[in-house]
């Protein structure tokens, strides 16, 4: 496949995960539901890799030769994760398997326990010569019953507890690069050029925060601010807010750090209530004027 000028698109199947991974020259676009990533590359000898962590989307790797560069071909591979990683995780199916045992045979003992309890409660008192204390004898047999129900109910507990650690701790490691990810091998000519690579990612984004200033009861300010924005060594960003779908000809805005001001506005307030209790709510409205 040759490509001159235009742009290169792979269908990739990845891994859905998460992570802030380090790039060197790696510029991103954070929306409100995910990132769009650019990295730009250079080949030596005709030949460079571009390696997409396991948080990349499916499908959305697209690679553009630089000026004067042509794209020869593009063989995309999955990474196999390292030993380490694949220790850990075989340590961890062989885990569940049991704890996953433990809670079905737990269950089988909370259906005995509850089915004895109910027996013991419903059971008519019956004075005899071995049993004179028929109330006593069922009031043991029912607190026994429930003593042993709570017993499966903690140990349920814990294993449930131990099986979401594990299941945590799969979810820090998808985020590693040696946990895997795919390769992107490219054959260009010239021998020495540049391509820049870039794909999607579901596992980075930002948030808005908003401040609402008042210093008189007709005038308010309202600050726009960042959060959640974790950037790796190298990696620079811009901010837009809107969403994936909604990415196209959207005005964007270059992020500097959390709390850093990215837009302030002045305006009219129409009704405020509640404004000198201490303990109620107090309720702002305002026009928005802004564009």
């Amino acid at each position: 496949m040759k490509t001159s000028c235009h742009t290169l698109f792979l269908a990739l199947a990845v891994l859905i995960a998460s992570g802030a991974e380090a790039s060197a020259g790696r510029a991103l676009t954070l929306y409100l539901d995910g990132a769009q990533i650019e990295q730009r590359e250079t080949a030596r000898k005709g030949y460079l890799e571009i390696i997409l962590p396991p948080a990349a989307r499916p499908d959305s790797l697209r690679i553009a030769p630089g000026k004067g560069v042509e794209i020869l071909r593009v063989v995309t591979a999955p990474l196999k994760p390292a030993k380490s990683v694949e220790k850990e995780l075989a340590q961890f199916t062989e885990r569940e398997e049991l704890l996953n045992a433990r809670l079905k045979a737990l269950s089988v003992r909370e259906e005995i326990f509850r089915s004895a309890a109910k027996s013991q409660s419903a059971k008519a008192p019956r004075r005899t010569k071995s049993n004179p204390e028929p109330l006593s004898t069922i009031k043991q047999g029912t607190d026994y019953a429930i003593t042993q129900l709570e017993s499966v109910y903690h140990a349920k507990r814990k294993t449930e507890k131990e099986l979401a650690q594990i299941a945590e701790r799969r979810t820090r490691i998808g985020r590693d690069e040696q946990s895997g990810g795919t390769v992107a091998k490219v054959w260009i000519t010239p021998a020495v050029g540049n391509v820049t690579a870039t794909w999607l990612q579901t596992d980075r984004n930002w948030l808005p925060v908003y401040q609402l200033r008042m210093d008189a009861r007709e005038r308010a300010v309202l600050t726009l601010m960042s959060q959640g924005v974790t950037l790796a060594k190298g990696e620079t960003a811009e901010l837009a807010l809107t969403s994936l779908q909604a990415a196209d000809n959207v005005a964007k805005i270059g992020y500097e750090s959390d709390w850093t001001v990215l837009k302030k506005e002045d305006f009219t307030v129409t009704e405020l209530q509640n404004a000198g209790s201490l303990t109620a709510a107090l309720t702002v409205s305002f026009t928005n004027s802004s564009a």
